[in-house]
């Protein structure tokens, strides 16, 4: 069944964009989220666009999870969002400030708050050398495997869209055609868990609940799925 939608952007921060047109990219807009809030699970932003954290709370009072996202913030700007209610990190590492031992980042503020972490366990955004330092760090209850993935899964390699710009899937990675940036995935969840048991050596059962009971304790239905 669909349980709704995570919305990922338009309100994130140009720099950070990725692959999405930043033609429909927003200042966050509270109003316009809660008349959506029927729908509406997650929605990731850029937490240095929301400098009040009126959005964060908004998104709160609206029973929508905030994940942060797609955003150059500082360490202290995203762990302000977590105290304010953010309770996920999108793609972790992916179109984030980086983790720097002076300046620790979105990243820094991941592994280091009691958020959630999503993970796009495919060798390519993420190196697989960093799998195991994410469990440790976060704990299996908080990682999120995750497959970012485009209609193009599952498809054979060729030429495709994201949102009205062309994507190529080559390699098992789909690129932005005109700049070669990461456009979501061709992922499939199987491969993903497989990837993560290689590179940890962790049971089986412990990756499960990252692509199950983690996923459905942060939307809060554990109880039914």
């Amino acid at each position: 069944s669909i349980l709704g939608v995570h919305l990922e952007g338009p309100f994130i921060n140009p720099k950070y964009k990725g692959a999405h047109d930043e033609r429909f990219i927003l200042p966050p807009d509270a109003d316009w989220v809660h008349h959506h809030r029927d729908i509406l699970k997650i929605v990731t932003y850029a937490p240095e666009m929301d400098e009040s954290g009126d959005f964060t709370r908004a998104l709160c009072h609206s029973g929508i999870i905030p994940s942060l996202g797609h955003s150059g913030a500082t360490c202290e700007c995203a762990l302000g969002a977590v105290q304010s209610g953010a309770r996920s990190f999108t793609h972790l590492f992916n179109a984030m400030s980086p983790l720097h031992h002076r300046e620790p980042g979105m990243v820094g503020a991941a592994l280091t708050s009691e958020s959630w972490v999503e993970l796009i366990a495919d060798n390519i955004h993420v190196s697989p050398v960093l799998y195991e330092l994410i469990c440790k760090a976060k704990g299996i209850n908080k990682v999120i495997l995750i497959t970012d993935s485009i209609r193009a899964a599952g498809l054979p390699e060729g030429e495709y869209e994201l949102g009205g710009l062309p994507v190529t899937v080559k390699d098992g990675a789909a690129r932005l055609t005109s700049s070669g940036v990461l456009a979501g995935s061709v992922l499939k969840m199987g491969d993903g868990i497989k990837n993560v048991m290689e590179a940890t050596k962790r049971p089986l059962l412990e990756i499960i609940r990252m692509a199950t009971i983690s996923p459905a304790t942060l939307l809060g239905i554990q109880e039914k799925k």
